[in-house]
């Protein structure tokens, strides 16, 4: 198979904002819940989204210690960027109030887009967060948290998000700890597959009428 893990490199957030300039609109390494939160119709906004996402990205690839960023290229396509995930060590266990704010989109005003849904954004990411001491058990234990993973749809059923997600598993074997996420409705059964299993109920994000606006399932490898 011509495909590679490795670990990301500073240029690479260059790289992938770039190609928003000429893939069809979508076709981006912009994570949930971004695309969600920010729906995008043409290429300007594409690129302008991948713009403000990736380099926030960026920005916790040099600052935050816990953080291991990692790729898989396709050696077949120029190498080329085919997925990318972020995996957290914490050594004395997730803390909101530590780490928490991370995840504020802490918006910058001066970029004009009536499509981007911030206070969703945050609303999300603060109950994901927020929620992880209540079932992440015992609380303040070492353990790893994967908290991004995003494939190219065409890359999509190659093996791309296995090969990112076995990585962080392998890790937490070895340490002896456990390894935890968050999934979305589409990747519940996928990580079921690879080994992981739910805890508890999902994690509702609901509008003032109750509907539901975004919903993740609590996961766990492995599960004794």
């Amino acid at each position: 198979m011509p495909l590679l893990l490795l670990p990301m490199v500073f240029s690479d957030f260059d790289e992938i904002i770039a190609q928003t300039r000429t893939a069809p609109v979508g076709n981006d390494l912009v994570a949930n819940p971004v695309p969600t939160c920010w729906p995008v119709k043409d290429q300007e906004s594409a690129h302008a989204r991948a713009k403000w996402h990736l380099e926030r990205q960026r920005e916790r690839f040099l600052q935050d210690k816990t953080a291991f960023y990692l790729k898989v290229v396709d050696t077949d396509d120029n190498f080329n960027i085919a997925g990318i995930a972020r995996w957290h060590y914490y050594p004395e266990g997730y803390s909101f109030e530590t780490h928490g704010h991370w995840e504020k989109s802490n918006w910058d005003t001066s970029v004009d887009t009536t499509a981007w849904n911030w206070e969703l954004h945050d609303r999300i990411l603060e109950l994901r967060d927020r929620s992880r001491e209540s079932w992440m058990l015992p609380a303040k234990s070492p353990c790893w948290i994967l908290t991004h993973l995003v494939t190219l749809p065409e890359q999509r059923g190659r093996g791309v998000g296995k090969m990112l997600v076995q990585w962080g598993m392998e890790c937490a074997v070895k340490s002896g700890l456990k390894a935890y996420l968050e999934a979305g409705v589409m990747g519940m059964d996928l990580y079921a597959r690879w080994g992981f299993g739910t805890v508890g109920e999902a994690i509702l994000i609901k509008d003032s009428y109750g509907q539901v606006l975004f919903q993740m399932a609590k996961m766990v490898y492995p599960t004794k």
